[in-house]
């Protein structure tokens, strides 16, 4: 994680980064509810902004604990209630292969979604005057 997500921090900044996430772990656990992987990812750019200012040893020790850490919360999260078989098969696995087994995971094809519904979509009256992080998280 370390060295990948360095090089995208440099290169998207925080707040693209963590939409290159969302994209990436909505496709693999679209069943997780929306401040789900908001939380997940958050916690990911926040480590990559702590990691990517160490030296490579640090670095990698760094990005590699904080990522267990935070795999670790979602597989506490589909202990308690399933996110889908993937997420399961890689929780299940030995723990030295759950960073790995989550990174390969592909797109979740027994996913459907529900029907759209207008009374459900939020759209932010407010979206237009929000600014910094209330409007880069509604925009999310």
């Amino acid at each position: 994680m370390a060295t990948r997500s360095c090089g995208l921090f440099q290169k998207l900044g925080e707040y693209h980064l963590q939409n290159a996430f969302l994209v990436a772990y909505m496709k693999k656990a679209p069943q997780l509810t929306s401040s789900e992987p908001m939380t997940f990812t958050r916690k990911m750019v926040t480590t990559a902004a702590t990691c990517c200012q160490l030296s490579g040893d640090k670095r990698l020790v760094c990005g590699e604990g904080a990522a267990d850490l935070i795999i670790g919360q979602l597989c506490i999260r589909h202990e308690a209630s399933p996110v889908n078989p993937g997420v399961g098969r890689c929780c299940s696995s030995s723990y030295t292969n759950r960073r790995p087994c989550l990174s390969t995971l592909l797109v979740d094809e027994t996913y459907i979604s529900p029907p759209f519904s207008a009374d459900k979509f939020i759209f932010h009256k407010d979206l237009c005057q929000a600014q910094g992080a209330a409007l880069q998280e509604m925009k999310q």
